[in-house]
């Protein structure tokens, strides 16, 4: 068993899995599955029923850069799941006195948090992606990166910004965002610190 890559290596392992869903859930922000699929379109609808086939639950309905990114993400997500169910079974046949125990433990570990970074990255992605069609093309081009990800919209939740006014406020992992009319103030989150304030 020690000598299984996955129990060895684990960590190397989970890092190339934790660098494709950046990678992946970058694309995602950004569209680029969509843009591609408008891009050749034709050559995608043609594709439409093979990527079908691969994919579990996605509508014959649904758009090509929709379906583009399923082909992309099930089979990674399917794949870490069975990694998952494999090391907890091989963690409950493997008894404690065993060398590989320890492995198998944290290589179980490992894989149960990526699921739930994939997860939390994906809807990080959509989240992000779905800012994107809210705001103008002119605040799209200043504001979309790849690596910049929607934590907050105060569309969803009630902020106050004082002394600046703003009419919305979006923060990403990466900056403050102040939205007033025309008007975008950014600020590096290296250089921003929030004040609690008093409730009470």
């Amino acid at each position: 068993l020690e000598s299984l890559l996955l129990l060895r290596d684990a960590d190397r392992v989970l890092q190339v899995h934790v660098e494709y869903i950046e990678s992946y859930a970058s694309c995602v922000a950004v569209q680029a599955f969509q843009k591609a699929a408008k891009k050749r379109r034709e050559f995608w609808r043609g594709q439409r029923k093979a990527l079908g086939q691969l994919l579990l639950g996605v509508s014959s309905e649904a758009s090509v850069g929709t379906t583009l990114t399923q082909a992309l993400r099930q089979p990674l997500a399917h794949h870490v799941q069975q990694y998952v169910l494999l090391l907890l079974s091989l963690g409950d046949s493997v008894t404690e006195p065993h060398p590989a125990r320890e492995l198998v433990v944290h290589a179980a570990t490992l894989f149960g948090n990526l699921q739930s970074f994939m997860r939390q990255a994906l809807d990080q992605a959509l989240a992000t992606q779905a800012l994107w069609h809210s705001l103008s093309s002119r605040l799209r081009d200043v504001l979309c990166t790849p690596a910049r990800r929607l934590l907050q919209d105060s569309q969803d939740i009630a902020v106050t910004v004082t002394p600046l006014r703003a009419e919305r406020v979006l923060l990403f992992n990466d900056a403050l965002v102040l939205l007033q009319g025309h008007s975008v103030h950014t600020f590096d989150l290296k250089l921003v610190w929030v004040d609690p304030g008093q409730d009470g």
